[in-house]
């Protein structure tokens, strides 16, 4: 009986400093502070160049995307910036090296200046002076980089990049594909059936698309045309549902027409899911579900860690209750 009491005030005194290392660890550490020196002087001199100097290219054209309008502003956030300094840069497919197709300072203010600089790239009038003075080919996409670089008030620098595709036709796989759905969901936006919805952007000099649809050995599952809509831009609906196209992974590629019938350029996306619509299965969020709550896990495991503290202890103080009335 003794033994027994012994291995259940172990089990519960070691249950208890678990319980307590977990509540602890998840307690933030204080600040540091610096304490006077025996003098009560510090030499310490500190020359503040930028409080937060910091740029971010923002906006729904990000790195590895693609467009077809012809004009485009790429919103630039800064924060406590003197100048805002800007290069593009051009490569294409079977062209050797690059071509600098834009450069500039822009003066936002002397104190610095913390926002959103809207800054106009001429995508067009790029294309077009490549084509003429470096032999480029209007009908081919054009890769574009763009670096920004912020420059502080009292010195420094902070530099951001984005590179995109432009074309007489475009699909933006940032736009079209959720790298964060689930595996057992289409990775696309869909419709009420289930069948995939891509987003195709495209010039004016085009009039008719064309859908070709593969599967991963290449075969053509299902193909169609579509009218371009004024706009520039189609969401173009996949009949997967309707036709009973199997789940799996499949790649579009976009074919652009003009009026009289003439080839004028193509895009393609890859990395589509398509997932049967079967009954659509809910994301591991990563937490626990009681009673209709989500919890968070770490929440979780740290209420739980509480709990069995506190029943240890009491699981003690009877004990101790126990012995004391013997």
């Amino acid at each position: 009986m003794q033994k027994s009491k012994k291995r259940i005030l172990g089990a519960a005194g070691l249950a208890t400093v678990a319980g307590m290392t977990v509540v602890a660890s998840s307690i933030p550490a204080p600040e540091a502070y610096a304490e006077s020196s025996a003098s009560g002087t510090v030499g310490l001199e500190v020359t503040v160049l930028s409080n937060n100097l910091a740029i971010d290219i923002s906006g729904s054209l990000q790195d590895g995307g693609a467009t077809s309008q012809n004009t485009v502003a790429i919103p630039i956030i800064v924060t406590d910036v003197k100048d805002l300094q800007y290069q593009v840069i051009a490569r294409q497919e079977g062209i050797s090296g690059s071509e600098e197709v834009a450069a500039g300072t822009i003066q936002l203010s002397a104190t610095g200046y913390s926002g959103t600089y809207d800054l106009p790239l001429a995508l067009s009038g790029y294309r077009d002076y490549l084509v003429a003075n470096y032999g480029y080919d209007a009908s081919k996409t054009i890769s574009f980089t763009l670096t920004a670089t912020g420059i502080g008030v009292g010195g420094g620098a902070v530099e951001d990049s984005i590179t995109f595709g432009y074309g007489r036709i475009s699909i933006d796989p940032n736009t079209n594909i959720n790298n964060a759905a689930p595996d057992d969901q289409t990775n696309t936006k869909v419709n009420d059936d289930g069948d995939p919805i891509i987003s195709i952007q495209s010039a004016d000099v085009i009039s008719r698309i064309h859908i070709i649809v593969r599967d991963q050995a290449g075969n053509i599952v299902w193909e169609g045309d579509v009218d371009r809509d004024a706009s520039g831009t189609n969401d173009a609906t996949l009949p997967f549902a309707t036709n009973g196209i199997p789940s799996g992974n499949y790649s579009i590629e976009a074919i652009g027409y003009s009026a009289g019938g003439e080839w004028l350029s193509s895009a393609t996306l890859t990395g589509i899911r398509y997932i049967q619509p079967d009954g659509a299965g809910i994301p591991n969020t990563g937490g626990v579900s009681i009673a209709g709550l989500n919890i968070a896990q770490g929440d979780f495991l740290i209420s739980s860690a509480l709990a069995f503290c506190l029943v240890s202890l009491g699981g003690i103080y009877l004990l101790h209750r126990k012995q004391t009335r013997k």
